[in-house]
């Protein structure tokens, strides 16, 4: 391998080396000196760390972690390497219950942290024990470049004088009161572009919660992830103090049709996604998502708009009335739409097929009278490229090669999942289409696979 890409320019090594896993990085790396210096700079740009790994504790391995277990032996047989690392995924030692031992590594792993100067991304994964915490507290305060800080289970910020808060841009944290008023009284809080992740709304009412939001006037994306979630009027209330919002998520209660919900006026929203807790019949939820959605997009067009509900088995509703509005007002910029408990008729589906020409996604509830047709009406559409469907019933490879074969020539990819909620990843079947050169056609050919293949194929990249 190192003779063949040892003939290869240079600039050509750095597109391919763009494309290659880490396995591959690494062979490569082998190789010989001057393209251990280019796979170095794909490979150590993003390092992984677990200083608990050898105590055994519980956390989530990706899928590469074998490979990049241990990045600080190479960064420390060249040091030069350090000025390049930019992004830094932390799995803590801590676990949910207190551990009495700590690894004794750990101490080491984080004096060779403080030696990357160059970082600007961390995320820091579940919660870090109260020496580790004083560690990773005094890590992050020497790092004066980050722009992005996630951190997932640590329940609430470190204090302000050991994090460089004036340089973040993107915060994805679960947040107690105390940590929200404290980044909205910071003079970062307009310069923040996105924010993300789980609120604790307990002791924080709505009125605090909209005036700790009022001072992040530059968010461009926003994300409302938690157990309590907000009406359809605070929600307006909520995007239209963010006047530069762009893409936003919300957790919404579905009360009483009558509700008095205030237009945002919003301009510049692209992608919009509703999770709603279902309380009233089935006909008032309806009018009322309709009405929210009307209130919330504004003067915008959406590109992405995701309704869902919380339910694991919902009620299924007919999407026919909202979807009105949808192709109306979104249907030229519209290019990703999800209604996964929504069932249409055959003319509104057509309708929406024909008059979104940029649609690329569709997820969406199918009746089993509908299923018949549904290649058939999917022929009306010359941009979708991938479906998944939300339906009962069986589901063979038959059905799906005609469907990919005979429905729009764009679409190549198409999932059925019998399951709504969190539970849909875990019962769906995928298929997919793909052309290849036959020798004996002379030409390109389309095929159709299905799941074996399909893991087959994905076990082998």
């Amino acid at each position: 391998m190192g003779t063949l890409l040892d003939r290869l320019p240079y600039d050509i090594l750095r597109l391919v080396f763009g494309f290659l896993d880490v396995k591959t990085l690494l062979d490569a790396a082998l190789a010989s000196h001057a393209i251990n210096e280019i796979a170095s700079l794909q490979l150590y740009t993003s390092i992984i760390v677990n200083p608990g790994a050898s105590s055994g504790f519980w956390y989530s391995r990706p899928p590469d972690y074998e490979e990049r277990r241990n990045p600080f032996k190479a960064l420390a047989r060249r040091p030069h390497l350090r000025k390049i690392v930019r992004s830094v995924v932390l799995f803590t030692s801590g676990s949910w219950m207190e551990q009495e031992n700590n690894d004794p590594s750990a101490e080491s792993c984080y004096e060779a942290l403080f030696l990357l100067h160059a970082v600007t991304s961390i995320t820091v994964k579940y919660y870090p024990m109260e020496t580790e915490h004083h560690l990773l507290s005094k890590w992050l305060s020497q790092l004066h470049n980050i722009n992005t800080l996630c951190l997932t289970g640590f329940g609430q910020l470190p204090k302000s004088h050991e994090l460089p808060l004036s340089s973040i841009r993107h915060i994805d944290a679960q947040l107690t009161k105390d940590a929200l008023l404290k980044l909205s009284n910071h003079s970062v809080a307009p310069k923040v572009r996105s924010f993300s992740g789980h609120i604790y709304r307990r002791y924080l009412p709505f009125e605090e919660l909209s005036g700790s939001l009022a001072p992040f006037t530059g968010l461009t994306r926003f994300s409302y992830d938690t157990r309590d979630p907000l009406t359809p009027s605070e929600i307006c209330l909520l995007v239209a103090g963010l006047p530069r919002l762009c893409e936003g998520s919300f957790v919404c209660k579905l009360q009483v049709e009558d509700e008095v919900i205030i237009p945002t006026g919003a301009k510049h929203l692209t992608y919009l996604r509703i999770l709603f807790l279902p309380k009233e019949s089935p006909s008032n939820q309806v009018k009322i998502l309709k009405k929210l959605l009307q209130c919330v997009a504004g003067d915008s067009r959406l590109r992405k708009l995701d309704i869902d509900t919380s339910n694991r088995t919902p009620k299924i509703l007919n999407g026919d009335a909202i979807l009105g509005h949808i192709v109306s007002t979104h249907g030229d910029t519209l290019q990703k739409l999800k209604l996964a408990n929504f069932h249409l008729s055959s003319t509104h589906l057509k309708c929406l097929l024909l008059s979104c020409k940029q649609l690329e996604a569709l997820w969406l509830g199918l009746p089993p009278h509908l299923k018949p047709h549904f290649p058939k009406l999917l022929g009306n559409s010359t941009s979708l490229e991938k479906v998944r469907l939300y339906a009962a019933g069986k589901w063979d490879f038959g059905y799906a090669n005609a469907l990919l074969q005979q429905s729009c020539p764009s679409l190549n990819a198409l999932k059925v999942c019998s399951r709504f909620g969190h539970q849909a990843d875990r019962a769906k079947t995928t298929w997919k289409a793909h052309w290849e050169y036959d020798a004996i056609l002379n030409a390109q050919v389309r095929w159709v696979v299905g799941p074996a293949v399909i893991n087959y194929l994905e076990g082998m990249e």
